[in-house]
């Protein structure tokens, strides 16, 4: 979608991309009972499923976003989004940790 978007006017998004990817990995957890309901009615709260995007790019254009990232497949793009995937599972709600150290 972001890439789509990069050919219009509001441009690739990467904190878009960072909310896209933060909701599917909740969205997995919960289909795969790594994150218990109950666990999540009582204590839930953006801030430990969402990553800060303040300092990820908007609004790239196509010709911009094709220079410094290249194609999705491409290595520096790849290296962006498993950043974004790393800074996401480190955040408090995907922590391994337990209830008491959270």
């Amino acid at each position: 979608k972001e890439i789509k978007d990069s050919h219009g006017k509001s441009g690739f998004s990467f904190a878009d991309l960072a909310a896209d990817m933060a909701g599917v990995s909740f969205a997995s957890g919960v289909r795969h009972g790594k994150l218990p309901l109950k666990e999540i009615a009582a204590s839930f709260s953006v801030k430990r499923f969402m990553p800060a995007i303040d300092s990820l790019e908007e609004g790239i254009a196509w010709e911009d976003f094709a220079k410094t990232y290249g194609l999705s497949t491409d290595a520096r793009f790849q290296r962006k989004q498993i950043t974004i995937r790393k800074q996401i599972m480190a955040l408090p709600g995907y922590s391994t940790a337990t209830k008491a150290d959270r």
